[in-house]
């Protein structure tokens, strides 16, 4: 006998949609897209709202702070500065000497080396700032201060003093302060050679991406001071403040003169005429006395 056997076919499963199908993926991409262009929007009213435009946004984030320090460089040349003393402790002559010999000979400029021997302006210190503004609407400088490490202290003598006599006036404005007395701020000298406040006046424009130079004096009538920049400055719908100090956050620094008898050794004026660049710091202080220009 056949027995017959009924057979019932699997039903198979339906085909399963791809993710990206499915209407709670679509459900999910659109509130996602929504809360994206919702806290744009807040972002973009938020920064309006305080006076900055959502394009200056990329310049902020770019450039926390509005203001560059690009360079700053030691002045050697007469007009602008004047002696020079090498503290305490330096023995590599050589390289001193060779590097003021090329200075008097054919102008190079020693500043690199006196930076790195740890030199000091004696009496007056210059140097050139080069600042940039880093907005499209122009940075305001309106004041610039020094701020003293501390006390100023008695000057001291060292391994040499240069001797760099000034040549005279400048057609660069310059802005001067006398860091040892009290409450020192920046100011340039009238046709009478009196320091003027500058900034109570006048202010310093930083356009964008435009490199500014300013040429910065420190005085000190015969004590050792040091010190910082702090700018003081509108940007970015308000005001604000920072410092500047040379690289390695050191402070600016000038000292007094001390009897030549405190110098190890003292680099003659050129301009004398010397047939020698150096002599003893006894045998300098002996040419005073005796009003020699030479040994």
């Amino acid at each position: 006998m056949t027995i017959y056997r009924s057979i019932t076919p699997v039903p198979s499963e339906p085909p399963k949609k791809q993710f990206w199908k499915r209407p709670v993926v679509w459900l999910v991409t659109i509130v996602v897209g929504a809360i994206g262009v919702y806290l744009t929007d807040v972002i973009r009213s938020f920064l309006e709202a305080r006076g900055a435009p959502a394009t200056e946004l990329g310049e902020r984030l770019a450039h926390p702070r509005p203001i560059s320090i690009v360079d700053i460089k030691r002045v050697t040349n007469p007009e602008l500065a004047g002696d020079f003393v090498v503290p305490a402790g330096v023995t590599d002559l050589a390289t001193l000497d060779e590097a003021l010999a090329a200075w008097r000979q054919s102008g190079t400029d020693p500043a690199g080396v006196l930076d790195r021997l740890g030199a000091v302006g004696v009496d007056r210190a210059t140097w050139e700032i080069t600042i940039e503004g880093l907005r499209s609407s122009p940075v305001e400088v309106v004041d610039m201060r020094p701020v003293l490490d501390g006390p100023c202290t008695e000057p001291t003598g060292g391994t040499a003093l240069i001797e760099n006599p000034s040549a005279g006036a400048t057609d660069k404005i310059v802005l001067e302060t006398e860091v040892d007395r009290p409450a020192p701020a920046f100011g340039v000298r009238d046709a009478e050679q009196k320091l003027q406040p500058f900034f109570t006046t006048k202010k310093i424009t930083l356009p964008l991406g435009e490199k500014n130079v300013v040429m910065m004096a420190g005085h000190s009538d015969g004590r050792t001071c040091r010190w910082r920049v702090e700018v003081e400055y509108l940007a970015d719908g308000g005001r604000d403040r920072m410092l500047i100090a040379l690289p390695g956050d050191k402070p600016f620094q000038v000292t007094g003169a001390v009897d030549p008898k405190g110098y190890a050794w003292v680099y003659l004026d050129p301009l004398q005429g010397c047939d020698t660049q150096r002599v003893a710091g006894t045998e300098f202080a002996a040419m005073k006395q005796d009003l020699r220009n030479c040994p």
